[in-house]
């Protein structure tokens, strides 16, 4: 465990202060996005690919309402120059 017990280990979280603190233990394996919101966000790296014609990097965030912001993208540039290994 890392000196900060807070700083990103198992069983925290960050609020939406981006604060981090201890998840309950019933939450802890609680999906924190719902099927919609993965459906949305597989939708949006769809279309930015599309938009882009490559590969893109992708940072979001998830609002105080449940909405999704795209924070920025980029070219992403190490899964999609790897080559399959048989």
């Amino acid at each position: 465990m890392p000196a900060d017990p807070l700083a990103g280990a198992a069983g925290t979280r960050a609020d939406a202060s981006g604060l981090r603190g201890r998840v309950p233990p019933a939450q802890q394996r609680v999906p924190c996005l719902s099927d919609s919101e993965v459906q949305a966000l597989a939708a949006m790296g769809r279309q930015m690919e599309e938009a882009m014609a490559c590969p893109q990097d992708m940072e979001w965030c998830i609002g105080p309402n449940r909405e999704i912001f795209l924070l920025q993208a980029r070219p992403e540039t190490v899964w999609s120059q790897m080559t399959s290994v048989s």
